[in-house]
């Protein structure tokens, strides 16, 4: 599926549309191709740590 289309529906919805049984499958799909062609994701969060004195 091209990436335009991907950004329209979750992959639930596209699990539903193509008759997958698991969403995940979907989602795990689309992190391998956005690997091959380069696109990385911006990661959130991860200010949550523990601060202490050193």
């Amino acid at each position: 599926m091209p990436e335009k289309d991907k950004l329209q529906e979750t992959p639930a919805t596209a699990a539903r549309a193509y008759c997958v049984r698991n969403e995940d499958t979907v989602r795990k799909a689309w992190q391998r191709e956005r690997k091959k062609m380069g696109i990385v994701r911006v990661q959130k969060g991860g200010q949550n740590k523990i601060l202490r004195p050193d």
